[in-house]
């Protein structure tokens, strides 16, 4: 299309400067009102366009988006509830590879990452707040996460898996409980990958190249082929994805440059086949290797960017999956089995100050120098965590008045930890005891411990804990979708639940050090045993009224629920209770989803108001931390999505989240904490927004393209705090970022040009202060710099 009116060009001229002025203000809220006035005074343009007889004008709509959110095919503008979906081939041409790139998108999402790429996620303030970077003796998420029908999610950080060939990510807010069952409490993020197509051969190559600033060079080879097995019946299709990303970290203590590099490589097979005409299967594999080289926090004390750190610190991620998914179409019914089993293993070494404390109980007696900030200490972790999942589905099918979905679920899950705290100057403390072995074989036999076994036998012999963690659920649900009306529906949900929890533990002090513990009133070694169960019910009501074919209102009343778990240290240390309960909370939400001008302009908008009652909260009793059902906490929020098509060069999304949490009450042993303060993980204000633009034709039969993306997120707590006496320093400050894309993209190849973090920001995405009852320096992390980047795709 050539728009040849200049009365016209120059009314697109100018909303797109407006754009550009907006993006250089990063004031709270005027991107609300810029971007929403953008989207809806581009359509007095189009107006004049289609009332004009001197032009052909071809005014594309936006596409639509069909989403599996509920278990069934739908349009998402018919979903009564509150959902974004973004597109996978969007996705793979701006690059967008893991949940930093495109978490931020979503309206009232909290995000935040540790150095050691440790994610916690937050949908409308509920967030996992007891959960740590290590992944031992953690809560479960509040987020579900899956991957088609198969839930990843489990203790500890939340798999960041780098997929490429998606067909869609939803991210359904609110509590998922009836269809997405324990964990989807504050929402549910799920990603639906392609399936094999056996209706023609199809292929993809893609790569890019990228440099950042105080960093080096990057680069990323992406490919994706899909085979016909048999015409219309059986298909393969193979994805592969490497990725090597600079560090920007730099160590002054040891003079190396960009430590925390990383590398990724994912590969991916499906397998579908259309067995016979009523069913089909689907076969699923897919392997991930992740390496952290060095982890992406710093000290702000030292410099911009730098640390001064002596461990070696790693982490070292290997995921694989198996699924299996059945489908037979009955006459009136659909019935699903999906079958799963995935395994994340997960070796990892950090800096802790817990062993400089106890460490230095031993030192100081010997007359030796203790252990300061600077001197190497840490603990490893060896993590393995394995789930199986059976899933059946019967669901209704056609135009009856019942919808239905009925359906049974089951999980066993494991994780086992060894976790060894390390202590580099163990020789030197072995010196110290045999050069005056009386005294010290004294000292030993305290703890009934020879003088042999009070020396250390390798840097890791200092203190161990062997964890084993077993979760068995069962689970039935069903919700039904009835047509009170020709436009009123009524959705009744409820899903039961039981699980058991069987949990091990062994942690011993080894060496001199375990005298330590017992002048600090600690067993040197403690065996543990727990058991535990519980079962709950997850209902959802909700009533939805289309006020024509294209606008719907609906009314939702949730409940979600996250299971209890082990206090491990209720063995050792007096006082402690064995376990804590499931958490649970209501939701009431009030939304409208509507699209206008022909299917050119979408606006939803949603009220919602959250009760969450018995959080799982960190507690301290008699000095040690443990996890306890510590308070109550109510969230009030607001979410718009627009998206336009202007004309068919012009495409806006606008996304912003309003929110307001607070903490109503509070048990004795959640001290650190007050009344009246805000949940973590929990922005008070979130605001994205994307501009499309073809500029005009370009080379070779293709498009040139034009795309720019704003992102704003409030400040928030990176952990639960007392706000009325906090002074900041586990409060991630509000931060923008802006990225862009210039290119060109044709049906067959396409090239672009992009920069991410525009104005170099250092967004801080994690805070904390490393140390043991004592101050510490801070250990920030931030967002990638500024980078620069070629991509090019070409497709067979």
């Amino acid at each position: 299309m050539i728009i040849t009116n200049s009365s016209n060009t120059s009314i697109i001229r100018s909303k797109i400067q407006v754009f550009f002025d907006f993006l250089g203000d990063h004031s709270r809220y005027k991107i609300a009102y810029t971007a929403i006035a953008l989207s809806c005074l581009s359509f007095p343009a189009i107006s004049q366009q289609e009332s004009s007889q001197t032009q052909e004008v071809s005014v594309s709509t936006l596409e639509e988006i069909i989403v599996t959110a509920n278990r069934k095919e739908q349009n998402i503008q018919d979903v009564a509830g509150s959902l974004q979906a973004i597109d996978g081939d969007t996705m793979d041409q701006l690059g967008q590879v893991n949940f930093e790139s495109y978490i931020n998108t979503i309206s009232s999402a909290g995000f935040t990452m540790a150095g050691n790429g440790a994610i916690k996620i937050g949908m409308r303030g509920v967030s996992n707040i007891t959960g740590g970077s290590a992944g031992v003796t953690d809560s479960v998420s509040t987020v579900a996460v899956y991957l088609n029908d198969i839930p990843i999610q489990g203790n500890g950080p939340l798999p960041d898996l780098a997929l490429y060939d998606l067909s869609r990510v939803e991210a359904l807010k609110g509590p998922q409980g009836t269809l997405y069952g324990e964990g989807a409490m504050g929402g549910a993020i799920k990603m639906v990958l392609n399936p094999a197509d056996s209706s023609g051969f199809e292929a993809n190559v893609s790569t890019e190249a990228s440099t950042t600033e105080n960093g080096g060079a990057g680069y990323q080879v992406r490919s994706m082929v899909n085979i016909p097995i048999s015409k219309d019946k059986v298909a393969l299709r193979l994805v592969a994805d490497y990725r090597d990303s600079s560090g920007f970290i730099d160590n002054i203590s040891t003079g190396q440059s960009d430590v925390n590099s990383s590398d990724v490589l994912s590969l991916r097979g499906i397998l579908n086949a259309d067995i016979t005409d009523k069913l089909s299967a689907e076969l699923l594999y897919l392997h991930q290797e992740l390496t952290l080289d060095g982890f992406s926090d710093y000290n702000p004390d030292l410099g911009d960017l730098e640390s001064n750190l002596l461990e070696d610190r790693y982490n070292e991620v290997d995921f694989d999956l198996f699924g299996l998914t059945l489908k037979y179409s009955f006459d009136r019914a659909n019935l699903v089995s999906s079958t799963s089993y995935w395994a994340n293993d997960r070796n990892y070494f950090d800096r802790s100050g817990f062993t400089g404390f106890i460490a230095n109980f031993t030192l100081e007696p010997l007359g030796l120098p203790t252990i300061s900030v600077t001197d190497p200490q840490g603990f490893t972790i060896n993590a393995e965590q394995n789930s199986f999942t059976q899933e059946f589905r019967l669901s209704s099918v056609g135009d009856e008045r019942v919808d239905w979905s009925v359906g049974a679920f089951y999980r066993n899950r494991e994780q086992k930890a060894l976790g060894n705290d390390t202590l580099p100057t163990f020789q030197t403390i072995n010196d110290a005891i045999l050069a005056d072995s009386d005294f010290y074989g004294f000292i030993c036999s305290l703890v009934e411990l020879t003088l042999d076994q009070c020396l250390f036998d390798s840097a890791t012999d200092f203190f161990t804990a062997d964890i084993t963690e077993r979760y068995e659920q069962l689970a039935f649900f069903g919700e039904f979708d009835y047509g009170l009306t020709e436009n009123l529906d009524l959705t009744i949900g409820l899903r039961w639940f039981e699980e058991d929890v069987d949990v091990t533990s062994i942690q011993e002090a080894k060496a001199l050090i375990a005298a330590d513990f017992i002048f600090l009133d600690i067993p040197r070694k403690t065996e543990t045993e727990l058991k535990i169960s519980e079962d709950g019910i997850a209902p959802r009501l909700g009533l939805s009224y289309r006020l024509s074919d294209n606008k719907m209102v609906y009314g939702l009343a949730s409940k979600g629920f996250r299971s209890g778990g082990p206090n491990f240290e209720s063995g050792r240390i007096p006082g402690i209770p064995e376990s804590f309960a499931s958490d649970e909370l209501w939701n009431y939400e009030l939304g409208f989803r509507g699209t206008w001008h022909g299917g050119r302009l979408v606006t939803n908008a949603t009220l919602f108001y959250l009760d969450w009652e018995d959080i799982q909260l960190n507690a301290t009793r008699n000095n040690s931390s443990y996890k306890a059902n510590g308070g109550d906490a109510s969230i009030t929020g607001l979410e718009f999505e627009i998206a336009a098509t202007p004309s068919d060069r012009m495409k806006i999304g606008v996304n912003l989240g309003f929110m307001d949490s607070e903490l109503k009450s509070l048990t004795p042993d959640t001290a650190g904490l007050a009344i009246g303060s805000s949940l973590p993980n929990a922005p008070d204000f979130t605001a994205s927004a994307n501009f499309d633009y073809i500029l005009s034709n370009g080379l070779y039969d293709s498009q040139m393209v034009f795309h720019i993306d704003y992102r704003y997120v409030g400040s928030q707590a990176v952990q639960a705090i007392d706000e009325t006496a906090a002074d900041g320093a586990l409060v991630a400050d509000a931060y923008s970022l802006g990225n862009a894309q210039f290119g060109f993209q044709a049906d067959s190849w396409s090239a672009h040009l992009f920069v991410q973090n525009i104005t170099d920001e250092r967004a801080v995405l994690n805070r904390l202060y490393e140390g043991f009852l004592q101050p510490g320096v801070e250990r920030r992390t931030v967002v990638r710099p500024r980078t620069f980047g070629i991509r090019l795709t070409k497709h067979f």
